[in-house]
């Protein structure tokens, strides 16, 4: 059986797939949406699409914070607000993971394949923690709250591929946001985008990617765009 580690089209060695969390591998920005809805409530507020839009792709501590700002509410805690409302996804996820579709599959086929693969999310530890039982093991896991700059900063990649010990220009970032993909891309990686179930079609759902397209991602076009995931 050959254990050579598998190369792109251009002959370059896979460093590592590097996957980011929500919207990509688990279905949970609904689950955060409804519980920063419940946290404007439980202040007396209601929670416009406006708002909620801008909170996408950001982590817990900005989106509570951009909430309050717009709201007005100088005066409440954000790091109360953000403790509250990681208890309630918390709380949601125990009853089900909403994984997507093909989530478990291309995890799987990498993992088979012997390349090294990472988890790097703006959610934190405690949320990231809940989910991982069902996705199996990392090489490495980047949490928001374990890094001074999340995304669209670089650090989250940088320092997952510094933690594998491989060049983050030899690994490929499976994203879903405009955020994450900025963050993969100024890092260097290659990025294969995968819009969550809420953005607009492109052209393929995960289901069908797999580790020979991740590859091809080294040898040429390093940005490429696949559509949501199908209905289960």
């Amino acid at each position: 059986m050959n254990s050579d580690p598998p190369t792109s089209a251009a002959g370059k060695p896979l460093g590592a797939v590097l996957f980011d969390l929500d919207g990509t591998l688990v279905d949970s920005g609904p689950l955060w949406d409804e519980a920063l809805a419940e946290l404007v409530e439980s202040n007396g507020g209601t929670l416009g699409s406006d708002i909620l839009a801008c909170t996408h792709g950001i982590d817990s501590t900005a989106a509570v914070a951009l909430t309050y700002e717009a709201h007005g509410w100088r005066d409440l805690d954000v790091a109360a607000g953000v403790a509250w409302m990681q208890n309630r996804v918390i709380e949601k996820l125990m009853t089900k993971v909403p994984l997507r579709a093909g989530a478990l599959r291309l995890l799987a086929e990498v993992r088979s394949a012997g390349i090294p693969c990472g988890l790097v999310t703006a959610s934190y530890r405690p949320v990231v923690e809940h989910i991982l039982g069902d996705l199996g093991h990392f090489d490495v896991v980047v949490c928001g709250d374990e890094i001074d700059n999340t995304k669209p900063h670089p650090e989250p990649y940088l320092t997952a591929a510094e933690r594998l010990n491989v060049d983050p220009v030899d690994c490929v970032a499976v994203e879903d946001s405009p955020t994450g993909i900025a963050s993969a891309t100024e890092a260097g990686c290659a990025v294969l985008a995968v819009p969550s179930l809420s953005e607009s079609r492109v052209s393929s759902p995960l289901p069908e990617v797999s580790v020979e397209q991740l590859e091809q991602l080294l040898g040429g076009n390093r940005s490429r765009a696949f559509a949501k995931v199908s209905a289960v």
